[in-house]
């Protein structure tokens, strides 16, 4: 509560790195409530490993199309899960200051990499994306993939580098390792 006293009235304060907390839905709410109250400062906003979840992104939900100047959002290593990432949908897409997500070890499965995909696509400014230590398979992949062709601002996106087997591919090798 105190430091969103702080975040209300602040206007030179570019960079907030509140990771490694255990700030949670309820602290993301304070956050968000004072930077509703922003016009100009903040760029960074680093949330990693706060406890937040997916219930907390409504809060941010409502705050985010109305950050102006807020250009890197790092909400890694919290339990957001796809339905977060759903949540913050059509903000992300209204935001048009945004240029670096940051959502490595956040639960991520193939459904809400179809949602980035679908961010991606609407997207004339995203340049970077961290989907790191997800369970992102073949299919999320494919849809970043076909995202891609229509975005033209990315250009990184931060993957695992080895690709996670799915469960039809582990129980076929299983198959085939006892027919022999």
């Amino acid at each position: 509560m105190q430091l969103g006293d702080l975040l209300k009235y602040n206007s030179t304060l570019k960079t907030l790195d509140l990771s490694n907390n255990t700030m949670s839905d309820s602290g993301l709410e304070e956050i968000c409530d004072a930077l509703s109250s922003q016009k100009t400062g903040l760029r960074t906003l680093i949330l990693s490993n706060n406890h937040i979840t997916h219930l907390g992104m409504s809060h941010l939900q409502n705050v985010l199309p109305r950050l102006k100047t807020l250009e890197t959002l790092n909400l890694g290593k919290n339990n957001l899960e796809n339905r977060g990432i759903h949540t913050l949908k059509e903000s992300l897409m209204i935001n048009r200051s945004l240029l670096q997500l940051g959502l490595a070890s956040t639960g991520i499965t193939c459904e809400g990499a179809v949602t980035l995909a679908e961010i991606l696509a609407e997207s004339p400014q995203i340049q970077r994306l961290d989907v790191r230590q997800n369970q992102v398979l073949a299919g999320g992949l494919m849809a970043l993939s076909l995202a891609l062709k229509i975005n033209c601002s990315l250009i990184r996106l931060d993957l695992d580098q080895h690709l996670k087997e799915e469960k039809f591919t582990q129980k076929l090798k299983y198959i085939i390792s006892s027919s022999s």
